[in-house]
C-alpha cells in the first residue's frame, strides 16, 4: 500500500513538475469522415518474369463513417511523441469482384475463364500509430520534424451472395481442366450467404517527416510523409464455396506509404478547426502462399501472390492545444 501512495505521488509530482515547465505543451484531437478503402488481391501462375496473374479479387469498401483520436506532447520544445488511433464503423458498401484465368495452367490461353460479383462489408478496421520525432525551426513559422514510428492495423472483409459466371468445362490438359473463355451471355448462378472472407494483420516499423507552416494568424498547415517497412505481415483468403478454402499470404516484403495534408484555423489559442486528407499506400510482391482445407495444416505452394492497398480519407475535426 505504501509502494502504491509513493508510486502515485511521484506520478504526479512529475505531471506537476511537466505542466509547469514552460517547455511542454500536448494536443488532443478527433477528426470525422468517410473513408475508402480498396485491395487488389492476386495469384500468379508461377514464378518467374513470364509469370501471369491467374486470379485477382477486387475488395472495395466506400464512403464509411472514420473516426481518429490523436493524442501529443512536446517536451523541451523540441521532443515530440504522438500516439493516434483510427477507427471504421462496420458496414456493407462496395463490391467484390472475383477474375480467375483458369486455363493457364492447362493450354496457356490468357482469356478469362470465371468471373463473381459480391456484397462486401466491412468487418474491422483498426489502426493505431505511435511516433518519437526531434524538431527544428530553420525559421520563424516553419518546422522540420523528423521521427520514428510505430503502427499496428487490423482489417477484415465478408463478401456475401452474388452471382458467378463460369466458362464450361470441355475437357483436359496437362492435368488441368479446361474451361470456354468468360463472356457476359453466361447464364449467372445466384450465391447465397458468405462466399470469400479476407483479413489482414499488419506491424510496421516507419521513418517519415513532418512539415509545418504557418500560413497566417490564423492559418497553420502540415504535409506529413511516414515510409513503413513491414516487420511483420499475414493475410488470410478463405473461399467458403469450395475445397480448398484457406490461402495464408506471408507478406514478409511489405512496404507502406502513410501521407496527409492537414489545414488548421486557429480559433483561439486553445482551439483549432481542422480539414484533413490522408492517402495510404501498401505494396507486397512475391509473397509466398500457403493453401488447404484447414488452417491448421496449410501447405506451401509454389506460385506466389500479390497484394495492393489504397485507402483515402477526408475527415473535418477539431484539435485543443495546451501549451505555456
Amino acid at each position: 500500500m505504501e509502494k502504491k501512495l509513493l508510486l502515485s505521488a511521484v506520478l504526479i509530482f512529475l505531471a506537476a513538475g511537466l505542466f509547469a515547465n514552460e517547455d511542454f505543451s500536448f494536443h488532443a484531437g478527433i477528426n470525422f469522415g468517410p473513408n475508402n478503402t480498396i485491395i487488389n488481391e492476386a495469384l500468379y501462375n508461377k514464378k518467374g518474369k513470364d509469370r501471369k496473374i491467374s486470379s485477382l479479387l477486387i475488395w472495395e469498401s466506400y464512403g464509411l463513417p472514420s473516426f481518429e483520436a490523436e493524442l501529443g506532447f512536446k517536451f523541451f520544445n523540441r521532443l515530440h511523441t504522438n500516439l493516434s488511433a483510427n477507427y471504421v464503423i462496420p458496414a456493407s458498401s462496395g463490391k467484390l469482384r472475383d477474375y480467375d484465368w483458369m486455363n493457364l495452367f492447362s493450354t496457356g490461353d490468357s482469356k478469362l475463364t470465371h468471373y463473381s460479383k459480391h456484397e462486401n462489408s466491412l468487418d474491422n478496421y483498426i489502426q493505431t500509430d505511435f511516433s518519437l520525432g526531434y524538431s527544428f525551426n530553420p525559421w520563424p513559422g516553419f518546422t522540420l520534424l523528423p521521427f520514428l514510428s510505430f503502427k499496428y492495423s487490423y482489417l477484415s472483409f465478408t463478401a456475401n451472395e452474388g452471382y458467378r459466371q463460369y466458362g464450361a468445362k470441355i475437357g483436359q490438359e496437362n492435368g488441368y481442366d479446361v474451361y470456354e473463355s468468360w463472356n457476359k451471355d453466361i447464364a449467372k448462378t445466384l450465391l447465397e450467404g458468405k462466399v470469400i472472407t479476407f483479413e489482414e494483420e499488419n506491424y510496421f516499423l516507419g521513418i517519415g517527416s513532418q512539415i509545418n507552416l504557418q500560413i497566417n494568424d490564423r492559418l497553420y498547415s502540415t504535409l506529413f510523409f511516414n515510409l513503413l517497412p513491414a516487420i511483420k505481415s499475414r493475410a488470410l483468403d478463405t473461399h467458403h464455396k469450395r475445397k480448398a478454402k484457406y490461402t495464408l499470404f506471408n507478406e514478409t516484403n511489405k512496404l507502406a506509404l502513410d501521407s496527409y495534408f492537414l489545414l488548421q484555423y486557429k480559433v483561439n489559442r486553445e482551439h483549432r478547426l481542422n480539414l484533413k486528407a490522408a492517402c495510404s499506400y501498401s505494396f507486397s510482391d512475391n509473397i509466398k502462399l500457403y493453401q488447404n482445407e484447414t488452417k491448421r495444416n496449410l501447405i506451401g505452394v509454389t506460385n506466389p501472390g500479390i497484394i495492393k492497398e489504397w485507402t483515402f480519407t477526408f475527415t473535418l475535426g477539431y484539435t485543443y492545444i495546451y501549451e505555456k
